[in-house]
């Protein structure tokens, strides 16, 4: 028995002799190639050692490839037991595969999924008929987009059986239109009539879950799935840790639970922010201490049906008609009832709630993400223009820059092109005029003396400069002084000399992080 590695025409062959049989096999070129020729060696010489002769059989015919519905319903009930989904994303996915994905592909070979034939699809799909619910009208966008994820994949799958050798989705070049702006938030007066709306039109109690709603900026899901045990009346706060959609309850949408305050005074006319800060921000203690349920066991709902129970939550069908309702009543403008969480996030940003706060409260997966839907209604991004000097008012969108350029001494400026990450350099350009000045912070840069031997010296004098997010700045000693009268912050050192801050991440901004170390040169 023989089984060796050799090089034949740049490429590593298998070269296998036994009994008198022999058969060579190509491998690959290259590292890789010598590699796994040595690794095939050794399998093969210990299967013809316990006598498996199979490496000689002849190779069976390919038999017919197999459809894409056989693969996609392979894909269906392997892939939910593979990868932690929520259960309302593989709703989502199964039910666009069986009104669109098997109707279009389903009797086809999985082979025959070309490129070419996935853009025949969202050709289909976005002309006029494409959609199964609403007839003569063209597929959304939306469920364009959940449906290509599942078209992807399926035929990923396809590739890891082996079946297809690459998936022909990634050569379909495609653009969907762009996401319309959806945030359309109440005034304060709109917020105060519709709870008057629905006090008179619906109840007490309907008025108490709408203010709660709005004071906390809770998720649809999560108002209907909150149980009594998640209340705690005596500190004002709620456990948002379960969310109810499609007649069952799940996790939240990030899968994590938070403490959310119930006394935010969104609906009243203040400028203050803070939990408990009006009267009518702590009614809503009141409100939950009266709702008319006769259960109120830990695990009943809060806002539940109105046989009494309270045993299952509020259907959508029935808080969408009490919705209805209060707003004819109140004679409010119809909006979803969804535009209670968007009032709740741009009425504190509005009044200089810590974006973080904000966002731990509302349960947004990131800072980034609460910061490009409202940065609008952030204070700063209206007054922003007010701070910059004269030179700095251009027409196109540029880099803010406080001031004239200055000769540069012992500070330094980094770029921070040079080591930013691609996505955090293109989410800044991209909102760099509506967040120029979200947050305002004091950066202490030290110059530390150096111990070792014969090295150089600094001096150990503290510079401390002002610095506003995905922004660097240059600031003289004269503007220093303006900008902190300007903007409300505590006293800077100023110094002689200009401090050059390179641009940072908002995160490090809002945590009060130095954004730089500067050092003598």
């Amino acid at each position: 028995m023989a089984v060796k590695v050799v090089t034949w025409k740049g490429a590593y062959w298998l070269d296998v002799v036994h009994k008198g049989r022999r058969k060579r096999r190509r491998v690959g070129t290259g590292k890789a190639g010598k590699k796994a020729a040595e690794l095939a060696a050794t399998r093969i010489a210990a299967r013809l050692a316990e006598g498996d002769m199979s490496i000689f059989d002849p190779p069976k015919a390919a038999g017919p490839a197999p459809t894409f519905a056989t693969i996609a319903e392979e894909w269906r009930r392997k892939y939910p037991l593979l990868h932690a989904l929520r259960p309302n994303t593989m709703d989502n996915y199964g039910s666009f595969t069986e009104t669109h994905l098997l109707p279009f592909f389903g009797d086809r070979p999985i082979t025959a999924i070309t490129p070419e034939a996935i853009e025949d699809f969202i050709e289909a799909k976005r002309a006029p008929g494409g959609s199964v619910r609403r007839p003569g009208k063209a597929l959304s966008d939306a469920s364009l987009r959940t449906g290509l994820l599942a078209l992807r994949l399926i035929l990923q799958r396809a590739v890891k059986v082996k079946v297809i050798p690459a998936n022909p989705m990634k050569e379909v070049e495609f653009r969907l239109a762009p996401r319309i702006d959806q945030v359309d938030p109440f005034s304060g007066p709109e917020v105060r009539a519709l709870l008057d709306g629905a006090r008179t039109a619906v109840g007490p109690d309907a008025a108490t879950m709408l203010r709660l709603w709005a004071q906390t900026g809770m998720r649809a899901g999560e108002m209907c799935g909150l149980q009594w045990q998640d209340i705690d009346l005596e500190q004002g706060t709620a456990l948002v840790q379960r969310t109810w959609s499609r007649q069952r309850l799940g996790p939240t949408k990030t899968g994590h639970a938070r403490v959310v305050s119930l006394l935010h005074p969104v609906a009243d006319d203040t400028a203050d922010w803070r939990p408990g800060a009006t009267d009518a921000a702590r009614s809503v203690l009141a409100g939950l201490r009266s709702i008319t349920a006769r259960s109120r066991e830990p695990e009943a709902f809060v806002f539940g049906q109105d046989s009494g129970q309270h045993s299952s939550p509020l259907s959508s069908m029935e808080m969408h008609r009490r919705w209805r309702r209060a707003l004819a009543k109140a004679r409010v403008r119809y909006r979803v009832p969804e535009q209670l969480r968007h009032t709740f996030a741009s009425t504190m940003l509005s009044r200089n709630a810590p974006l973080l706060y904000v966002q731990h409260q509302g349960g947004w997966r990131s800072a980034s993400v609460l910061l490009r839907v409202y940065a609008r209604w952030l204070p700063q991004a209206a007054g922003i223009s007010a701070l910059l000097p004269p030179c700095c008012h251009r027409r196109r969108p540029t880099p803010l820059r406080l001031g004239p350029p200055e000769p540069r001494n012992y500070l330094t400026m980094q770029n921070p092109c040079a080591s930013m990450p691609s996505a955090t350099l293109n989410f800044e350009r991209k909102f760099s005029r509506a967040a120029a000045a979200v947050s305002s912070t004091i950066c202490a840069s030290e110059k530390w003396v150096r111990t070792r031997a014969n090295s150089a010296s600094s001096t150990r004098r503290p510079v401390t400069v002002i610095a506003s997010a995905y922004s660097s700045a240059a600031f003289s000693r004269s503007l220093k002084r303006s900008l902190v009268s300007a903007s409300g912050t505590c006293a800077i050192l100023a110094s002689d000399a200009p401090a050059c801050i390179p641009r940072d991440a908002l995160m490090s901004i809002q945590k009060g992080q130095p954004l730089m170390s500067a050092t003598r040169r």
